[in-house]
């Protein structure tokens, strides 16, 4: 979990304040003679803050977490973070089998639905982007995610307003929604 941290902070500062992505490269490589499995994870980090989705993906297809729950979420994330990426670079059907594979693999969790949500707003089907926001309002990392925000959006392409004003009315008043 340090290196992971640590890994961000040296991708997110800037060269002057301490970051760079050759520092977290040398504490990916570090890790990988120790932990091997993580250090697959850091250099999946490090391939998405680079753009380079398809190294990122190689890099997450080949780690195996095991029992360990900390490096499970963070391949999610890293997963998840990868398909955000590229439904934003309108790679859709991409996108789409990854969050997919997200919510067979972790189906207690919102990001898969959440994700699928957006995929199926982003293809104009508004019934079933409704269907999926519902179902990931009702997951473990839900109030992480703008969910409502997300559903309201995908009520009013529907142009169900009164749906879509409530669902945003509960996004605005939520003090922790992002």
């Amino acid at each position: 979990e340090a290196r992971q941290a640590l890994v961000q902070v040296y991708l997110l500062l800037p060269g002057m304040a301490g970051g760079s992505v050759s520092k977290a490269k040398e504490l990916a490589a570090a890790a990988d003679k120790r932990q091997p499995e993580h250090a697959k994870a850091l250099r999946a980090m490090i391939a998405l803050q680079d753009k380079q989705w398809m190294e990122a993906e190689r890099e997450l297809q080949s780690a195996k977490p095991g029992d360990d729950k900390s490096l499970q979420a963070d391949l999610r994330g890293s997963w998840s973070q990868l398909a955000t990426q590229l439904l934003a670079d309108k790679q859709v059907a991409k996108a789409k089998t990854i969050f997919e594979q997200l919510q067979r693999e972790h189906p207690t969790q919102a990001i898969g639905p959440y994700g699928l949500g957006r995929v199926f707003t982003e293809m104009s089907q508004h019934d079933e982007a409704i269907k999926q926001f519902e179902r990931a309002a009702g997951l473990a990392g839900a109030d992480k995610l703008p969910v409502d925000h997300r559903l309201g959006i995908a009520l009013l392409n529907k142009g169900e307003k009164p749906q879509a004003k409530a669902a945003l009315e509960r996004f605005v008043s939520n003090k922790k929604a992002n």
